[in-house]
């Protein structure tokens, strides 16, 4: 199921889970496929709302160190 955390009833939040996997790429996706497919319920989260603002990618705002890299931003 998926849901916005804004928008629904909090109670849908309460349940106990085996276990949270905190972000929704390529590698979390697939980590929390093999978990649910092993029989633990999966608790997938992601940050930002369902559409691209401003306000949904200030999580992933970061500062580059080390060698030069192009702005990723």
């Amino acid at each position: 199921m998926l849901f916005h955390a804004a928008s629904v009833d909090r109670s849908l939040f309460d349940r106990p889970r085996d276990i949270c996997v905190v972000g929704s790429g390529p590698a979390g996706v697939t980590l929390a496929r093999a978990l649910a497919a092993r029989g633990l319920d999966v608790a997938l989260m992601e940050a930002g709302g369902l559409e691209i603002s401003p306000e949904a990618q200030d999580p992933y705002a970061g500062d580059v160190i080390g060698l030069d890299y192009y702005d990723p931003f």
